[in-house]
């Protein structure tokens, strides 16, 4: 199976759970601030479209100069994502921060390599 597919499922996955259990993945990460369970449904809404938008170009080649929209806007919302939590690194970090880091600092280094790499068969 592609590396593109298994991240795009592992996408929508995470973004169903978000949607759909605000309140139960704002425990795990241990909010700070009034409104997290909106703020965690509206990651969950981001990481639904990308994963949706992987999962309908898991059959297209992707990276260098093929499927390049596809590929950059990952990498963006990855990237600064995974530098957005570390850059806003809290006292004590629950498992719920965790997985959402590793979910997107895996992204950004996937799509680095699909970006410089080019289209080949993973």
């Amino acid at each position: 199976m592609k590396l593109i597919t298994c991240y795009a499922a592992f996408l929508l996955v995470a973004g169903v759970a978000l949607l759909f259990a605000p309140n139960e993945i704002s425990a795990l990460t241990r909010p700070t601030a009034a409104g997290h369970a909106l703020f965690v449904q509206l990651v969950g809404a981001a990481l639904i479209g990308f994963g949706a938008a992987n999962w309908i170009a898991r059959h297209a080649p992707v990276g260098g100069i093929y499927g390049r929209a596809v590929v950059i806007g990952n990498l963006a919302f990855s990237s600064i994502g995974a530098l957005a939590l570390l850059g806003s690194f809290p006292a004590e970090p629950g498992p719920g921060f965790w997985m959402l880091l590793a979910l997107l600092a895996a992204g950004s280094v996937l799509h680095s390599v699909l970006l410089l790499r080019g289209p080949q068969d993973r």
